[in-house]
């Protein structure tokens, strides 16, 4: 097995007209995501949508399945200077053990609710992960990884969009809920950190009720996007061990551990990361204009109830049962 980089990352001049449309629809998704009040993730998926006829054709095409490949991967790639693995001795163990349990736990639950429902494995994989770890940047992350499988660019947009929605409902009402139930501000930061998808969610809810429980809260979401690192690395394991060719694991794969170590290590300055989350962004945002031109509405229509239903039982499982788990140790 050795280090085989991705032949999709290099470039042809057909790609150019394609990959520039979605860079400035891109741009435009997220200056304008402020001002609508919607992620921008959403928005490009919209806008990738709205032109997705043009985009499918020459001279697009090429450049949209560039944006929606390579750039991707490029974006999880950069995913990595989100992640400082040394963080963990500053609140305890008590919110890495959480996660510990709660990641895998809420895969396992995906995948035995995925085969209730005659789930394809690419759709109960990237929800379970989506909702495990870090919402639409863990879905993308995932579908990179099973980017062979033929439903994964048809499931992708579907889930992505529903786990954006359910994530911010949550942002509203866990903080009412938990203010109802009288939790300690440590424990609600621990709860939201734990249950809410997105890092900007977690951010909105854990600071709409005081700084402390914002700070809990941002720590213990980022260990469980720092989970990112080992869920992948297993998906792509398991979906080598099912191939019949040997190939070796994906490029994009040992240069998101090489990121996340240089930053572990502190060899990566402020600005530096700085940076690299601006182009990380962009990049999924571009990425997601790209899967939004392949949506066939009529498609997503006849999604059936089945993989939203799905994402609400994971997504209550990681609401209810961390909260009980707390009130049977006495820890709220």
């Amino acid at each position: 097995m050795g280090f085989r980089f991705p032949a999709a990352f290099s470039l042809q001049l057909s790609v150019f007209p394609g990959i520039a449309l979605c860079a400035i629809l891109a741009l435009a998704a997220i200056i304008s995501s402020p001002f609508w009040g919607v992620p921008s993730l959403i928005l490009a998926l919209f806008l990738g949508y709205v032109v997705g006829d043009p985009m499918r054709e020459h001279p697009f095409h090429d450049g949209a399945e560039f944006s929606r490949q390579s750039v991707l991967k490029l974006g999880v790639v950069l995913l990595g200077v989100r992640l400082e693995l040394d963080q963990m001795l500053v609140l305890g163990w008590s919110p890495v053990l959480l996660v510990m349990f709660c990641v895998p736990i809420t895969i396992l639950v995906a995948w035995m609710l995925g085969r209730w429902l005659r789930l394809p494995t690419e759709c109960w994989l990237i929800g379970g992960a989506a909702v495990a770890i870090c919402g639409a940047s863990a879905a993308m992350a995932v579908a990179a990884i099973l980017s062979a499988r033929s439903g994964t660019s048809r499931i992708l947009p579907y889930i992505v969009a529903s786990v954006t929605g359910i994530g911010s409902i949550a942002m509203i009402a866990y903080p009412f809920l938990y203010g109802l139930l009288g939790v300690d501000a440590r424990s609600a930061g621990l709860l939201i950190g734990i249950s809410i998808h997105d890092v900007a969610q977690v951010a909105g809810a854990g600071y709409a009720i005081s700084e402390p429980v914002g700070d809990v809260a941002i720590y213990t979401k980022m260990l469980r996007v720092a989970a990112l690192v080992p869920v992948i690395t297993l998906i792509a394991l398991w979906q080598r061990s099912r191939s019949d060719q040997d190939n070796g694991l994906p490029g994009f794969l040992y240069a998101f551990a090489a990121v996340v170590a240089l930053n572990t290590f502190g060899l990566l300055g402020t600005q530096i990361k700085l940076i690299a989350e601006a182009v990380s962004e962009f990049c999924l945002v571009t990425a997601m204009v790209g899967l939004g031109a392949r949506i066939q509405f009529s498609s997503m229509l006849g999604e059936s109830w089945r993989p939203l239903f799905l994402l609400v039982v994971l997504s209550l499982f990681l609401f209810v049962g961390p909260l009980l788990m707390m009130l049977i140790a006495g820890g709220i």
